[in-house]
């Protein structure tokens, strides 16, 4: 059955799908196994294992039409990425379709395949790539999210649509909307939270400054990134998920990529200094410095963390002391967020090179 958001829907004249015959993958073995489909928004960073603690090879690699930018996710079965106003799967390998459609970012819905576009959200089959449905979506910023059985997203303006709702706030959005449950939370660059529920506010507060992007949800808190400001660096502040400010860390410049939360929370900021904090109380564990710039959620797995550097290196960061486990060579700056699905770890470049990564050996 289809979802109250999608009954004014209608089915258009679907964009052609391209399908591509790609070459036989390279090189390294690797099991696939049936998975569950991997976060494909910034809830924390979190994915099941098993963890790649070897450096890794390349199993494979596929050149898109443009920088991957947007967060990678898989089915299972299928790898999905955007890039170059296009959207991508990927099975064993192979490029299985392509769909030019100008899109900014896609994610797995219970419809099938949610991809945004600049005025639009179609809904693509994720087996063919063909357009199910679409719906008009005036300046929407970032992916939608799965909201209970509607779908979310937020425009330009900070008009926040939640299924047959539209909720006003009158600011400007930092970055994403995260959604858990029953709630969306999304950060101004006005410095406020807002927690969305039943289509209406169930709770705002206030920032100690400007947000820089979206929030990350924990298991009992909600993370937001600060700017910079004139009396100085940024940092995160911490809520309780009844609004109550549980803690505040500053920064020595501002946040650059997501952060992440797991048993620690990982804090990349644009110096190339990584903090990493006690999620509960902001306690800092360590700091490490002396890397490029951060361009990526970090993903954990298994006590491991993974993160996409502008130096083009993919890391695994020890989360012991912040130091590099290993770090292989991507030939460009990592800029779309890992994911991992049956023993693959799959990353993309700002060159739009999408590459599947195995246990090393």
């Amino acid at each position: 059955m289809i979802s109250p958001i999608f009954l004014s829907f209608f089915v258009a004249c679907a964009p052609k799908v391209e399908v591509v015959v790609a070459p036989p993958p390279p090189v390294a073995k690797v099991e696939q196994v049936q998975a569950a489909i991997s976060p494909s928004s910034y809830h924390n960073g979190q994915q099941a294992g098993p963890a790649l603690r070897r450096s890794p090879v390349e199993a494979w690699s596929i050149q898109l039409d443009g920088p991957i930018t947007v967060p990678i996710f898989s089915d299972g079965k299928r790898f999905f990425a955007v890039g170059g106003g296009s959207v991508y799967a990927i099975q064993d390998g192979k490029l299985l379709w392509k769909q030019k459609n100008g899109a900014r970012a896609a994610v797995l819905v219970e419809e099938g395949l949610a991809v945004t576009v600049p005025d639009r959200v179609l809904i693509l089959d994720p087996e063919t790539g063909e357009q199910k449905q679409e719906q008009s979506t005036p300046g929407i910023v970032g992916a939608v999210e799965q909201l209970g059985p509607h779908l979310i997203w937020v425009s330009e303006q900070g008009a926040v649509h939640t299924g047959k709702e539209t909720v006003e706030l009158g600011q400007t959005p930092a970055g994403h909307i995260a959604a858990e449950g029953s709630i969306a939370y999304l950060a101004t660059v006005q410095g406020e939270l807002f927690a969305i529920s039943g289509g209406a506010i169930a709770w705002n507060a206030l920032l100690p400054g400007a947000a820089c992007g979206g929030p990350t949800i924990g298991p009992e808190a909600i993370y937001v990134p600060l700017a910079s400001s004139a009396t100085g660096g940024g940092g995160v502040v911490a809520f309780g998920k009844d609004g109550t400010e549980l803690w505040r860390f500053k920064t020595d410049y501002q946040p650059g990529g997501s952060l992440s939360v797991g048993e620690l929370l990982w804090i990349p900021d644009r110096d190339g200094v990584l903090y990493a904090l006690q999620p509960r109380t902001g306690k800092k564990e360590w700091t490490s410095e002396g890397f490029g710039e951060y361009r990526t959620q970090g993903m954990w797995v298994d006590r491991s963390l993974y993160a996409g550097n502008a130096d083009g290196r993919l890391y695994r960061v020890d989360l012991d002391d912040g130091g590099t486990a290993w770090s292989v060579n991507l030939g460009s700056a990592v800029t779309g967020d890992p994911t991992l699905s049956g023993g693959l770890l799959v990353v993309g470049t700002a060159a739009g090179r999408l590459v599947g990564l195995a246990e090393g050996y």
